[in-house]
């Protein structure tokens, strides 16, 4: 029995450290990812790029084939009626795209909020586009 202590510690050691395996993404929750994740993210076909700054933040720059509507204006919410399931959302520096995506949670979307904005974007060297 003493010599089986140390073997059950270790194996109970190794199972909490074992990583979980990773659920689907729950319909309305706010997923905050960093830059290199969300990179990773808007390569999917199904995954709706928007970006929620006003138009002439997106005029200076912004993320290819990302999608303007500006959470400031009175008819974002109307706007946003035609957004698919999955939404990768970023503003400048990932406020206002919090704020839009919890506005948006309770359709059920599934919402990846870009850490840091295009802000960090920028920083971590990724592509932009006038």
């Amino acid at each position: 029995m003493k010599h089986l202590f140390p073997l059950i510690l270790a194996a109970s050691l190794c199972l909490s450290a074992a990583p979980i395996a990773s659920e689907a993404p729950a319909k309305g929750a706010i997923h905050t990812i960093g830059v290199d994740d969300f990179a990773q993210l808007i390569q999917q076909s199904h995954i709706c790029l928007l970006d929620v700054r006003t138009a002439k933040e997106y005029a200076d720059d912004h993320i290819p084939n990302a999608t303007l509507i500006d959470i400031s204006q009175p008819d974002f919410l109307p706007k946003t009626t035609h957004l698919p399931d999955t939404i990768a959302i970023y503003c400048r520096s990932g406020k206002r795209s919090l704020k839009a995506a919890q506005l948006l949670a309770p359709r059920g979307h599934t919402l990846y909020n870009l850490e840091g904005g295009i802000l960090a974007w920028q920083k971590a060297g990724k592509p932009t586009v006038k």
